[in-house]
């Protein structure tokens, strides 16, 4: 759009200077025809020719300069002549400003454009950089959570068993999915996470991925870890290896454990224990270790 309306403007500039020079042009055969016949006036005063008979004689000259240059009354049409020249040449000097000024509002759009352009370069490598960053922390938090939640899984099942985080990404969002691996006799079994044998797995993975939360966020969170029913699930065969799960926990990552329980198992393995018994609809607390 700038660049047609600067071309329109070229065109008028370049209407206006042939009207000029047409303009001149005129003027100068004008004063050319009236010098010459002020030449011949002088002569013939000089020649002492009747003034009556020179006068018409000048005024027939006059008449032909005229009509050569397309005017058609001499005295008046030299007058709009040279008003119009003037007229041309003070809407040359205006078409020439708007010019300049055309030019330089294009220059500086021009520089603009050049530093959008620039700066749009900036904000893309920028977004790649944060990209590769947040993609680079999601497989670092990856890495840990699938290792905290495996050696919760190998403490209280075994060594057969791992935990696997796998990444994709849905409607521009990232998205995890939770899986269970086992190994028996050479046999690797993936299966989702709600998917996964009894609720004793759900149970101890939902314990190691809070652990893994709490002990990978940064800042880290001081403060008890407080736990509701966590091995509920857990049938009697792992409930002593869950305990023991539990003071390793405590003891690594120097966190106490508050935890409510109807397992005595767990209860046991507690440096601190009460028990809470409901007798004639009111609590009574007695504290067993």
């Amino acid at each position: 759009m700038l660049e047609e309306r600067i071309a329109q403007l070229r065109a008028q500039i370049e209407r206006g200077r042939s009207q000029v020079y047409r303009c001149e042009a005129r003027l100068d055969e004008l004063d050319r025809q009236a010098e010459r016949l002020r030449q011949e006036l002088a002569l013939l005063e000089v020649a002492g020719d009747d003034p009556a008979a020179a006068a018409t004689r000048l005024q027939g000259r006059l008449a032909e300069a005229a009509e050569l240059v397309g005017l058609t009354d001499p005295v008046v049409g030299l007058a709009q002549l040279k008003t119009r020249l003037g007229q041309a040449r003070v809407a040359l000097g205006q078409r020439t400003g708007q010019k300049q000024r055309i030019l330089q509002d294009q220059a500086n759009c021009q520089a603009l454009l050049e530093r959008h352009r620039d700066d749009s370069t900036v904000y893309e490598q920028v977004a790649l950089l944060l990209q590769q960053t947040a993609d680079h922390a999601r497989q670092t938090a990856r890495q840990q959570i699938e290792g905290l939640v495996t050696a919760t899984l190998r403490s209280v099942f075994g060594p057969e068993y791992g935990f696997v985080i796998e990444l994709t990404e849905r409607g521009g969002r990232p998205e995890a999915e939770f899986y269970v691996v086992s190994d028996f006799d050479g046999e690797l079994l993936k299966t989702r996470l709600q998917d996964s044998r009894g609720g004793g797995v759900v149970d101890i993975v939902s314990l190691g991925l809070r652990m893994a939360m709490l002990e990978t966020y940064r800042p880290k969170l001081d403060g008890a870890l407080i736990l509701d029913e966590p091995a509920k699930h857990v049938s009697d065969e792992f409930i002593q290896s869950t305990a023991l799960f539990f003071q390793k926990v405590s003891a690594g990552f120097s966190r106490q454990i508050i935890m409510v329980t109807h397992d005595a198992h767990l209860a046991e393995t507690a440096q601190v224990a009460y028990q809470v018994v409901l007798k004639d609809n009111r609590s009574v607390v007695t504290r067993t270790v």
